[in-house]
């Protein structure tokens, strides 16, 4: 993924805004020098190192939360959306549009209204 930022999708500061699209056809040639390409390879270890440690930090700082959904698969083969809502609340997004969201709601208040006809005589 790392490679694919730098080489084809221009994400790197230090290599630009450029993308080297390598066809792997008969064409063993890459589109750049030596020296450019000592400079992609120091690029997508950078990208690599940084985010395993932001990686490693998020989960050594939410290592209570990693215990508790750890704990409940422990339990259970599969957890479910609410099965995380009851353990980790709900997602620290409010001003986030959630489709899904709001996909759950109204499925919800569809039940709902069901299990009110069903009891209706």
């Amino acid at each position: 993924m790392a490679q694919r930022m730098v080489l084809q999708c221009g994400m790197s500061p230090k290599i630009g805004t450029i993308s080297y699209t390598i066809d792997r056809g008969q064409d063993f040639t890459k589109p750049y020098s030596d020296h450019t390409a000592l400079a992609i390879d120091e690029e997508i270890r950078r990208i690599v190192a940084e985010c395993h440690e932001k990686c490693k930090n998020l989960l050594i700082e939410k290592a209570d939360q990693v215990e508790l959904v750890a704990q409940e698969l422990l339990t259970k083969e599969v957890i479910t959306r609410e099965d995380m809502i009851r353990l980790l609340g709900k997602r620290p997004f409010p001003n986030r549009n959630d489709a899904f969201d709001k996909y759950l709601a109204s499925k919800s208040e569809l039940e709902n209204k069901e299990e009110g006809d069903e009891a209706k005589p």
